[in-house]
């Protein structure tokens, strides 16, 4: 069987015969770069939200005085938070935004996080008070020797790190109400 020339591809049935490295390994580079294209045309849809169940680095959503929701996707980073506001919270359209809290300012000596600290933005008051749940490690809580009654928020405050007691607890979440969106994560009073 005669060999095809440098370079030339033929197909033989299911098979292509490809003639020398060189010939393969651009074949694969143009097939990755393609691949990565339409990988990169099929990721960009405009989301931020994980609704696709894809890992992003925010939630974020326009809410108007009829109020709404926003739900982290199951899986990801934000996986069990979710923030509902109510309607006439807001007097007019605001883009919010949700992002794991990176801040310098540690939790009092008393207080330790039992789960990740999320932070919410624009900072803004609520003309009524919006309800927020957080996930938390269980487990972290009982290395703290404290009760799964124990956990609450820490937020945010005028003032530095303020404690919210609980309206509602559930095995692995913990849900309270707030006035104005800032930093929030779940957390304990360590004795």
């Amino acid at each position: 069987m005669r060999r095809p020339p440098r370079g030339d591809v033929r197909r033989t049935g299911r098979l292509c015969h490809l003639a020398g490295m060189r010939c393969l390994t651009m074949l694969t580079m143009s097939l990755l770069g393609a691949g990565l294209a339409l990988g990169a045309l099929a990721c960009d849809d405009g989301a931020e939200d994980g609704a696709d169940g894809g890992e992003t680095d925010a939630i974020e959503a326009t809410l108007g005085a009829e109020g709404g929701e926003l739900s982290g996707a199951p899986g990801s980073a934000f996986s069990g938070f979710r923030l509902h506001v109510p309607a006439g919270a807001l007097s007019e359209p605001v883009t919010l935004r949700v992002t794991a809290a990176a801040t310098s300012n540690p939790l009092p000596p008393h207080g330790a996080a039992v789960g990740p600290t999320f932070d919410l933005v624009p900072h803004l008051d609520l003309a009524r008070s919006a309800r927020v749940t957080l996930p938390f490690d269980a487990g972290r809580v009982a290395g703290y020797g404290v009760d799964l009654a124990g956990v609450k928020v820490w937020r945010i405050g005028p003032e530095g790190w303020e404690l919210i007691d609980a309206t509602a607890r559930a095995a692995a979440a913990v849900t309270v109400e707030l006035s104005t969106l800032t930093v929030v994560g779940a957390g304990v009073e360590v004795p």
